[in-house]
């Protein structure tokens, strides 16, 4: 019995013993995992403490960079709205200037003679002054053109002459050019006189005799093509007959004309420009100089016909020298209203 005794204590010992081996196992591995576990984890706030730095650099870096383009758009930006406000401006300048059109009325242009007295004047066949001071107008019909109607501005603008400009309305409405060329001539100081619209002198004039009706309603289409380009303000009264008043029956019409206020102007010389196609300029001046000569001893105001269409390429060319030539005569120019 007691061998049996000794046998189960010490059984019971070594199972003792081994849960107690078994404990301190599994203490120290815990421990181990422990410090393990710390380990790692210093490691890991290491790594990140130095990610986080370099992170920081670079997003440091990324926040130059981003400064760096957005300042640069920035200056972009400025130099595009810059350049945008440039051609705004340029654009507003162009349309302040559009607005800013006004067509002097008579009582304020120092270059305009009141047409009424030059048509008196016309109709009488009495060109001479009582002051004997001799006095130019300067007429071109049917334009405004797209090329010619500048040029012969240009001579005009250099040689410091005022011209009347009978504008047939159908060449408003043609195109652009002509409408800046409209601009143009009331900028720089010119007068217009009203054409018409159609120059068709089958609707006008049907048998020779003005058709009242067909005539002021042409006119006032043409004045009302005007007014889209210079404005509502913009009137004028003076017109000319295309064909000249004195080419046809007229005696219904010159009434209802003096009842509106309206003076229509002829002329009494002119450079042929009309007469026969492809003149040259010199052709023209001659045309000029024989038509001024024709009325020596009546000749001291003198209405000079001439045409501003792309075909008058010539009288563009002559206008210059027609100019030098009535300064020598003792001319200087003047405008109708």
């Amino acid at each position: 019995m007691k061998n049996n005794s000794s046998y189960k204590h010490s059984n019971k010992s070594r199972k003792r013993n081994k849960k107690i081996n078994r404990w301190i196992r599994v203490t120290i591995i815990v421990f181990i995992a422990v410090i393990l576990s710390t380990v790692v984890l210093k490691s890991v706030d290491t790594m990140s403490l130095g990610t986080n730095k370099d992170t920081t650099v670079d997003n440091k870096d990324n926040v130059n960079v981003i400064r760096d383009d957005q300042k640069e758009l920035a200056e972009n930006n400025i130099t595009i709205n810059e350049s945008d406000n440039v051609d705004n401006t340029s654009g507003n300048e162009e349309k302040l200037e559009d607005n800013q059109i006004v067509y002097l009325p008579l009582e304020a242009d120092n270059n305009a003679t009141d047409a009424r007295e030059v048509q008196s004047r016309l109709t009488e066949w009495n060109y001479q002054r009582e002051d004997n001071e001799k006095v130019a107008y300067l007429t071109f019909d049917d334009g405004p053109s797209e090329y010619v109607t500048d040029e012969i501005l240009d001579v005009l603008k250099e040689k410091d002459v005022k011209a009347t400009f009978f504008v047939l309305g159908s060449m408003v409405d043609k195109n652009d050019y002509a409408k800046k060329a409209l601009k143009r001539i009331v900028k720089e100081g010119h007068a217009i006189g009203n054409h018409g619209y159609c120059h068709r002198y089958d609707v006008l004039y049907p048998g020779n005799v003005v058709n009242v009706d067909s005539f002021m309603a042409d006119m006032k289409k043409s004045e009302d093509a005007m007014k889209e380009v210079l404005g509502d303000s913009f009137s004028t009264s003076v017109i000319r007959f295309p064909g000249g008043h004195g080419s046809w029956d007229t005696s219904a019409i010159d009434p209802v004309l003096q009842e509106k206020g309206y003076s229509y102007i002829d002329w009494n010389t002119l450079n042929g420009d009309a007469e026969s196609q492809g003149l040259s300029s010199e052709q023209l001046l001659g045309r000029l100089k024989e038509t001024v000569s024709d009325l020596e001893g009546n000749n001291d105001v003198i209405v000079v016909l001439m045409h501003d269409t792309d075909e008058k390429q010539s009288t563009a060319q002559y206008l210059s020298n027609a100019i030098d030539y009535l300064r020598s005569q003792g001319y200087e120019f003047k405008t109708l209203k």
